[in-house]
């Protein structure tokens, strides 16, 4: 099942939203109003649609503290379910009886899949809170630096007012099969993928509430991008947060790591190994020796399980871990990865002193990006108890 294709960068660029229909049948619930193309029998959709909206509102707004949408002292919330819909649902502000407030469109065909059709009302329904905090026109960047995180947060938001994470899940490989890309990347569905950042920071950082708490902040800074909102949040650089999440990702750590596609390795990482990475985007080496030592060249921060590493520093990698390689320039960065490996023989001592055949320091270099990801990786290791959302 493919995601909701909602459209919004579409509006952002200036794309009309599709008109009202000249008559409606409408059926109305405590907080929404969803309505259809008169003569269409689409009664049965509607209330599955207003069945899984009011359940998302309970969640949400009532018990997880997300303001409303903006205009509900005017009326219910305005849902249409649109046959003839450009994609599987749309959010968009417009001006209904005089008053400037979200409108949520569906397509009532993917009915036929209640699941699926249940989240992406969910998701549109986030869109909706999203327009009450952050205004995506007047937000600093182009619209890609600001779709993105309207996106994974739609998505990370469904799953969690609906228990949807299975459903959502199915998006992970939109970000798996291009991890390298820019975070901002929309082309592929891979904004929906980044929906792994905010299931990452939720459970290893900032709790049940990160993804609401992300939101009250960027409501007050409308000339910040997401990844310095993010930053500010969490109290680390942005390379610092996005190593923490993409050495969990590529080693199966997250909660529902089951359920997610596994990102594609550049298989085991040699001495040499050299590539370019878009701005936070990662590749991930594969570590087939015992231990490795691993001192990057360039703006990047290379990650595993134990730490991080940036340029003049070193990362100790034990085998079977995989090493995420993360840029750490808006512009663009070029790496090298100098790499020192030991395959330990039978009998060897577990001694990590010098000596040891790789170098005469017996542990990794830790600079500020190391003690970053120590902090991110202690944090999460507090949480792991704090119940999940979705």
């Amino acid at each position: 099942m493919s995601g909701p294709a909602c459209g919004l960068a579409a509006l952002l660029a200036g794309a009309p939203p599709p008109p009202a229909p000249a008559a409606e049948e409408s059926v109305e619930t405590e907080h929404f109003a969803v309505s259809w193309p008169a003569g269409d029998d689409l009664s049965a959709a509607a209330g599955d649609a207003a069945e899984a909206l009011e359940a998302a509102w309970t969640a949400l707004v009532d018990e997880g503290g997300w303001p409303p949408p903006p205009g509900m002292d005017a009326g219910p919330q305005p849902v249409r379910l649109d046959p003839e819909l450009d994609g599987t649902g749309l959010t968009w502000m417009d001006e209904v009886d005089g008053v400037e407030r979200p409108v949520i469109a569906l397509d009532p065909a993917w009915d036929a899949h209640p699941d699926f059709f249940a989240e992406l009302a969910a998701h549109e329904f986030v869109h909706a809170l999203q327009y009450g905090l952050r205004d995506p026109g007047a937000a600093v960047g182009a619209i890609d630096e600001e779709t993105w995180c309207w996106e994974a947060s739609a998505e990370w938001g469904a799953a969690g007012a609906l228990d949807a994470g299975a459903v959502v899940a199915e998006q992970s490989a939109a970000y798996a099969e291009r991890p390298e890309a820019r975070y901002t990347e929309l082309d592929g569905g891979h904004a929906y993928g980044m929906f792994l950042l905010h299931a990452w920071i939720e459970e290893a950082v900032g709790g049940p509430e990160a993804l609401r708490d992300l939101w009250l902040l960027a409501a007050g800074r409308p000339d910040s991008a997401w990844d310095a909102i993010l930053a500010e949040q969490h109290g680390v650089s942005a390379g610092a947060l996005w190593a923490g999440f993409s050495a969990a990702y590529g080693n199966r750590q997250l909660a529902d790591n089951a359920l997610y596609a596994i990102p594609a390795s550049e298989a085991a990482v040699p001495d040499g190994a050299a590539g370019s990475l878009a701005y936070l985007g990662t590749r991930y080496y594969d570590v087939d020796v015992a231990e490795a030592r691993i001192a990057p060249e360039g703006a990047v921060i290379v990650s595993g399980l134990a730490g991080a590493a940036g340029e003049g520093e070193t990362l100790l990698a034990r085998g079977g871990t995989r090493v995420a390689v993360t840029g750490l320039d808006p512009d663009g960065a070029d790496y090298v990865l100098h790499v020192e490996r030991r395959v330990r023989r039978p009998g060897d001592p577990e001694d990590r002193s010098a000596g040891n055949g790789l170098c005469a320091a017996t542990a990794p270099a830790r600079g500020p990006l190391a003690w970053a990801l120590a902090w991110l990786v202690a944090a999460r290791r507090r949480r792991l108890q704090r119940p999940r959302r979705g």
